[in-house]
């Protein structure tokens, strides 16, 4: 087993354990990694691969599912080693979208065509690495300002207190919770079930109507049309987003 350690120091790295056949060229793939700043770890087999992640869990796997063993290998990380599993690569000559899908199913997280590119590999890192950052800051603690201002309506954070054209408006503390969520990011379209678990912190089932429900309730109480779109609009087929307005407008 071999890794490939970028040469600059002092930087955030991130890892990823490869797995494919020698004619795949994989020490190819581990330098380009490593020249981008991605600790890479090459196995030879599966059986490596093992002995690999049981001493060390790498946040991406790249896997060759041509390989002896892949599929069992690929059941076994998703399972068995840690939740969440590594960044999944799933790499294979797929000869139709049924066999991605299929791959997808089995837990893979991308899929890509042999033989692997390196910059494609990279790419999908990349575009990983930014959704995860993204996400964390969705998740992190709301803004610290004590007050929410856009145009007409106020959102007091610290008197958990709101008012629309300078009248006071009675919310339940989910209705509040929902609008300060929106109005916290103005302009992100956030689904319904990312609403309900951010709000509700539990799983969303796609049975509930807490958030519609919810979100008709708002409109009313600080005296929205759903048509005209202000302040919290529909995306539909996607969800909801909070609409900013100027103060003073």
């Amino acid at each position: 087993m071999k890794t490939h350690r970028p040469q600059r120091e002092g930087t955030d790295l991130k890892d990823i354990l490869i797995v494919l056949s020698r004619k795949d060229q994989p020490e190819l793939v581990c330098a380009v990694l490593a020249h981008h700043g991605i600790t890479a770890t090459l196995a030879e087999d599966v059986q490596n691969a093992v002995l690999s992640m049981e001493s060390h869990i790498n946040a991406f796997l790249l896997l060759d599912l041509d390989l002896e063993g892949a599929d069992s290998f690929l059941e076994l990380v998703v399972n068995s080693f840690r939740d969440p599993p590594p960044y999944l690569l799933a790499a294979d000559a797929f000869p139709d979208s049924a066999a991605r899908v299929k791959a997808l199913n089995l837990g893979a997280d991308a899929c890509l065509e042999k033989p692997v590119d390196a910059e494609e590999v990279l790419a999908v890192i990349n575009a990983a690495l930014r959704r995860a950052e993204r996400l964390a800051q969705m998740e992190g603690p709301f803004p610290s300002a004590p007050q929410i201002r856009h145009g007409e309506l106020s959102i007091d954070l610290l008197r958990h207190t709101v008012t629309m054209r300078d009248e006071p408006v009675s919310l339940t503390v989910k209705e509040f919770d929902i609008l300060h969520f929106l109005a916290s990011y103005p302009g992100i379209v956030f689904t319904k079930s990312q609403i309900y678990e951010r709000v509700w912190q539990e799983d969303f089932t796609l049975a509930s109507t807490s958030v519609s429900d919810h979100i008709s309730s708002l409109r009313q109480k600080l005296g929205l049309n759903a048509r005209d779109g202000r302040y919290i609009q529909t995306v539909f087929g996607v969800g909801y987003r909070f609409v900013a307005e100027p103060s003073g407008s």
